[in-house]
């Protein structure tokens, strides 16, 4: 062995510690609308960067021992700069993708993120997402820039071993011992893990405490559901059961029904105006019009890969992963487009992007979409696809298209992508309107859109027999910032009406299949987490919130710790009552997860 590495890897991992703290403040000062102050939380999440350095050690170590016995100092040299700079793009990468992914989904990228975007179609959307957040090349540059510089004072002296070969090797186990600790960060039976960072307050501090290579390094393999019992099973069949048999003595109504679903449309954004133009005129007309109470309702999540199961069978986000994403995305379900189908309805489904985008192609044609048009099954136009796909005026122009062709009743559902970042809209639309900006725009594009297409839908036969829904996958992000109770994060529009002038409330993505099945007239078995519409339950950030018009809960279940955030009910055991209606559900969709009897 001519070369003792264990100062430089001492020194490597040090600075490594300090690059990590500077990027925690790079992704506070980013996100500081949505992440409280505290200093606190900075040093809280030093344990979380040891972690992972802790298990970068186990694997670095060893290499730089056996690089140790290389001959030629030059050779050396290249070998650790290589190994050094790749070290620290796993470190700096992940972070970075979190100054923008973070803004979507307001929690830390799991692995199943980066898996849609690097393994999916959704990698062709780089491009859009760089124009938007262009700040991240010069980051990334400076930020390999300034770690060169060190690296490079570091390199230029290796002493000599000055220690027996049977020494170092001493060394080098007690060094792996310590990284070992380093990484569980615990002496107990379980090292430490993501709710870790859960337990200091605000959930929003804790994607502040933790790091992106943390969470992407505990999410390589999903971890299985909690197995908390809560309640008999008695007691949780009495208090909740998501089957319900709906039967009605008249004949089933079986109109067509068209479902759209656009793309970060929140309640907020309705009835607004710049430099004294309407941003949605169309569909604030609509709710004028049709509805005598306020169409709003609580999205499925905080995004889309949520809406689909929350909309169409009934499945809540109560996981850290999304259920399109975990090992049950593939569970079998009853969902209403397969209802549909086997009431003879022709199931379509319509969407600008490629099927792999979001994994919708899968996604839909387990839920029961038959046929599915997604960029290239979209009818040749003399446009070029935007940033995400078609524009929306040419996919609603297709959907209009084959619906003309369809001799039965059908179920369509359209998700539109052109209120998506970038916001990309044709560009004569963006020129006919310099005085909006991008976003703004987007919006009122997307409603003229529909504007068109329910004239043109007006003056053909099947519109006279036809449900529209029309709703928003989630809310936009930025209105997240001025949100002042737990349903703003959630609150989009809900438009369930006939053409003949009937309309449904309904308060929740969840609650859709049961409201329609009613209102139809469908005599169904329907499995749904929104037969009840009294109380909304959404999971974020490692917390679950219970709430209605008088009481907000908040449960830490990794401290089984209850938070009670507003409460104005008269009601004595309001409180125990929720507790035990959330109990009932949780225990019953994870039981039902497990055993694949999402279904009736």
């Amino acid at each position: 062995m001519r070369h003792h590495l264990l100062p430089f890897a001492l020194k490597l991992f040090t600075t490594l510690m300090a690059f990590m703290h500077l990027f925690r403040w790079q992704f506070w000062w980013v996100n500081r609308a949505e992440i409280p102050f505290e200093f606190l939380d900075f040093l809280r999440g030093m344990r979380f960067d040891l972690s992972v350095l802790g298990y970068t050690a186990l694997f670095f170590f060893p290499l730089f021992f056996g690089l140790s016995f290389i001959p030629s100092k030059s050779m050396v040299t290249r070998a650790l700069w290589i190994a050094s700079m790749a070290l620290f793009a796993l470190i700096l990468l992940p972070e970075l993708w979190d100054l923008v992914y973070f803004q979507y989904t307001l929690k830390r990228s799991s692995y199943e993120i980066y898996l849609l975007f690097l393994a999916g179609d959704d990698a062709l959307q780089f491009q859009g997402l760089f124009e938007r957040f262009w700040y991240i090349l010069p980051l990334l540059l400076v930020w390999f820039a300034f770690f060169a510089l060190i690296l490079r004072k570091f390199l230029r002296t290796i002493p000599n071993p000055t220690k027996p070969i049977t020494s170092q090797v001493g060394i080098l186990l007690l060094c792996l011992s310590g990284a070992f600790l380093a990484a569980r960060n615990s002496v107990g039976p379980k090292p430490l893990g993501i709710m870790d960072a859960a337990q200091f307050g605000d959930p929003a501090r804790s994607q502040l405490i933790l790091n992106a290579p943390f969470v992407l390094l505990k999410t390589l393999q999903i971890s299985p559901l909690p197995n908390y019992h809560y309640l008999d099973h008695s007691t949780e069949r009495r208090i909740f059961n998501p089957i319900r048999n709906y039967a009605s003595d008249s004949s089933e109504f079986r109109p067509n029904i068209v479902v759209i679903i656009v793309e970060s449309l929140g309640y907020q954004q309705l009835g607004r105006s710049v430099n004294g133009i309407p941003l949605t005129p169309f569909l604030d007309s609509l709710i004028r019009t049709k509805f005598p109470y306020q169409p709003t309702a609580i999205s499925g999540g905080k995004t889309s890969i949520e809406c689909l199961p929350a909309l169409f069978a009934g499945i809540p986000s109560w996981m850290e992963t999304p259920f399109i994403l975990s090992n049950y995305g593939l569970n079998q379900l009853h969902a209403f487009p397969k209802m549909a189908y086997n009431k003879g309805y022709r199931t379509l489904f319509f969407h600008g992007a490629t099927e792999g985008s979001m994994r919708f192609g899968a996604t839909v044609k387990h839920l029961g979409f038959h046929d599915c048009f997604f960029q290239d099954q979209l009818v040749e136009t003399n446009e070029a696809p935007g940033s995400w796909g078609y524009h929306d005026h040419t996919v609603l122009t297709n959907l209009q298209k084959e619906l003309k062709k369809t001799t039965r009743p059908f179920l369509a559902c359209l998700f539109t992508l052109s209120t998506h970042e970038p916001y990309d809209i044709p560009s004569s639309y963006r020129k006919s309107h310099p005085e909006l900006n991008k976003e703004q725009a987007s919006y009122h594009y997307l409603d003229d859109c529909l504007r068109r297409f329910f004239k043109e839908a007006s003056r053909q036969q099947w519109y006279n027999n036809t449900f529209f829904v029309i709703t928003g996958d989630h809310p936009p992000v930025h209105l997240d910032h001025a949100g002042l109770t737990i349903a703003d994060y959630y609150q989009v529009p809900m438009l369930l009406f006939s053409s003949s002038g009937n309309s449904i409330a309904c308060n929740d993505h969840l609650t859709v299949i049961p409201s329609l099945c009613n209102f139809l007239g469908w005599k169904e078995s329907i499995y749904s987490f929104g037969h009840e519409s009294d109380i909304s339950i959404r999971y974020l950030n490692g917390l679950y919130h219970i709430w209605n018009n008088q009481v907000h809960l908040e449960f830490n279940e990794h401290l089984q710790e209850w938070n009670v955030r507003k409460n104005s009910s008269k009601d004595p055991d309001i409180l125990n009552k929720l507790k035990q209606r959330f109990y009932a559900r949780i225990q019953r969709y994870r039981n039902d997860l497990r055993s694949n009897t999402l279904h009736p």
